[in-house]
């Protein structure tokens, strides 16, 4: 504080604690907007990456986050594979790797054609989208024998080369060689031989899937060809028997017709072909935990197309199971494969422990029925001797307490609870007899009985010529105390209690000395008050009543002294100097104030207390012991309710 009546420095201001946007993940994002303590943000992936690190981070009070950011790492494919008389076209760097998205091409060596897709594509599960097509040798098949000709070569593959020659004297016109080339056709054309009379050419044949019209070979002849359906033509369709016996135009060949290359379906493959060309078929299937509604072979028809589309592999899904009552389910993917698990809220068992996690098989359903969480129920919990179980829910978490019967108690305050897999954790009690301890042995007395539990009897006894006054037989009670009143051992010749002293700067009044049933009654000189018992009774076991008395000096005015009342001095926080005044056993509060407080002005709040005897008359023995004062109800009244 300055001497300008202001405070030094900058109001302080209680700002949240905050951690910040902790960042996104790369190939990530990180979900969340508040980023305050104790916020929590979670971590996810783009598709064909995989967390690593924890999935969520909490904003601590320190203003750091949990846990640092996790990093997403890139899905990876295994190695396809390479393809029989085929090129792979990858990366070129080594060693290879085969991330996500990333597309593997397959081209074929010179020679072979290739079936199934060329392109691999690595996804996101890291599974690759197709099977491996295959390379299948290149074939031209058999490329005819022309009439009185002689064919030599037995390969009709890529590369392969047959000769033609005649027989016996005739010629050979057109090509002698033909090669098998990449197109899966021979080169040149089918040769024919010439005839064996002059103005007759020979018999240039009919070609395989074909038919010829016309079966003169005469010179200026007329021959037409044409091919069955699936086949196309190549060559001359009409050919004419020239002069010099050699037939005009090429020879012509039904070459059937190609469909082309009809592609792997994604999650699917080939399983047999006979090749592309006209009547060929291609049967596909699927993987496995993949179905398709469609039909699994295609046809080459003679439009040269396949009949049909592709199967589209759909994966198997098993249908949600369904969550568990009384758990949790974790895993939302129900397709091929894939698992879900279970696990049971705390007070509940998982029956059978090994259907914990259910897996979807091939066929469309879960391996196993889901669990069932049942609720964790302890025993009847121990039994103690003289003493019963409080509470009567056994189930998990639940918690029971013991009590003994009357004069009986606890050996210690127990409370069992249900807990692990319906076992009581706690220390079992015992009920052990109330002890009431030892009531001690008047002085020229004796006392019988060594047991102080509960309803042992104890008996008293005087010597000679002691007489007892008190309880000559105490019995051990249920609420610890012994019955009746503790004894003494009297003197005969003695009859009068002792003087019970005068209090410094205070005064004594004994108006009948200190016989048995005398009353002493004490005050204070002026600037004192009284502290202790106001009045003193000599008892029959010639003992004074009540606590010793003190004079107390103090500025406040002297308060009065009221009779058959201890008075107390406390120095109370908020009031002040208090007196506090307490009516003697067999007296009650009749007036006046229970406690005076010294005032600012010396004088004392409220009025003197007014203690007087309690009534004559037992409510009701078998409810209360209680006694009632004489003077505060009328003789035949009806006891209700309750006083204060």
């Amino acid at each position: 504080c300055l001497q300008d009546h202001k405070w030094s420095g900058q109001t302080p201001v209680c700002v949240p604690i905050t951690c910040g946007h902790p960042g996104n993940p790369a190939h990530g994002f990180t979900n969340g907007s508040e980023f305050n303590l104790n916020d929590v943000v979670n971590f996810t992936c783009n598709m064909g990456y995989l967390l690593q690190g924890a999935s969520r981070a909490q904003c601590r009070s320190n203003g750091q986050w949990s846990s640092p950011l996790p990093t997403c790492r890139v899905v990876n494919c295994s190695d396809p594979g390479f393809v029989e008389n085929a090129i792979r076209h990858g990366q070129q760097n080594f060693p290879e790797s085969f991330e996500y998205g990333m597309s593997v091409l397959y081209h074929c060596k010179k020679g072979f054609y290739l079936l199934g897709s060329s392109a691999l594509t690595c996804m996101a599960n890291g599974l690759w989208d197709r099977s491996l097509p295959k390379c299948l040798a290149i074939s031209c098949g058999h490329p005819g024998v022309p009439a009185n000709a002689i064919l030599t070569g037995e390969l009709f593959t890529y590369g392969a080369t047959v000769h033609y020659s005649c027989r016996g004297s005739q010629s050979l016109i057109g090509n002698n060689t033909r090669v098998c080339q990449e197109d899966s056709h021979w080169s040149g054309a089918l040769p024919h031989c010439t005839g064996n009379n002059p103005g007759f050419c020979g018999d240039p044949g009919t070609p395989a899937h074909g038919s010829r019209l016309g079966d003169e070979f005469k010179t200026k002849s007329l021959l037409r060809f044409s091919c069955e359906m699936g086949h196309q033509l190549r060559g001359s369709p009409e050919r004419t028997c020239l002069l010099n016996g050699s037939w005009s135009g090429l020879q012509p060949v039904c070459e059937a017709v190609s469909c082309g290359n009809p592609g792997t379906p994604t999650n699917g493959m080939i399983v047999s072909s006979d090749g592309i060309l006209f009547s060929s078929s291609v049967i596909y299937a699927c993987w496995e935990g993949y179905k398709t509604s469609g039909l699994m072979t295609r046809h080459c028809t003679a439009n040269g197309t396949w009949t049909g589309t592709a199967p589209d592999c759909t994966i198997i899904s098993c249908g949600d199971p369904g969550t568990l009552a009384n758990g949790i389910q974790f895993g939302t993917d129900f397709t091929f494969n894939q698992t879900v698990s279970y696990q049971c809220n705390p007070g509940y068992l998982m029956e059978p422990v090994t259907s914990a996690t259910i897996r979807c098989t091939k066929d469309g359903t879960w391996n196993q029925s889901k669990p069932v969480c049942k609720a964790v129920l302890c025993p009847q919990p121990p039994p103690v001797q003289n003493g019963t179980v409080e509470g009567t829910d056994f189930h998990w978490g639940s918690s029971i307490s013991y009590s003994c019967v009357d004069g009986y108690q606890l050996s210690h305050s127990a409370i069992l609870s249900c807990e692990g897999r319906g076992v009581w954790k706690g220390e079992v009690p015992q009920c052990l007899p109330v002890f009431c301890g030892d009531p001690g042995i008047p002085a020229e007395g004796r006392l019988s009985g060594k047991s102080f539990t509960y309803k042992s009897e104890v008996v008293f006894q005087c010597k000679s010529p002691f007489i007892l006054v008190g309880s000559s037989r105490r019995i051990c009670q249920a609420d610890g105390m012994w019955s009746g009143i503790q004894p003494a051992c009297i003197d005969p010749a003695h009859n009068t209690c002792p003087d019970p002293g005068t209090p410094h700067f205070g005064i004594q009044n004994s108006s009948r000395g200190y016989e048995v049933g005398s009353t002493v009654f004490f005050r204070c000189r002026k600037g004192y008050h009284i502290q202790g018992s106001t009045t003193r009774t000599c008892l029959a076991n010639l003992t004074w009543s009540g606590i010793q008395t003190e004079c107390i000096p103090h500025a406040c005015g002297q308060p009065e002294t009221p009779a058959h009342a201890d008075v107390r001095a406390i120095d109370l926080p908020t009031f002040g100097y208090t007196l506090v005044y307490t009516c003697h056993p067999g007296f009650f509060l009749a007036g006046g104030s229970e406690h005076r407080t010294c005032k600012a002005d010396m004088k004392w709040t409220g009025k003197s207390p007014v203690c007087k005897s309690k009534g004559v008359r037992e409510v009701n023995e078998t409810v209360t012991k209680t006694p009632v004062p004489s003077d505060v109800f009328f003789v035949n009244s009806v006891w209700k309710g309750y006083y204060e």
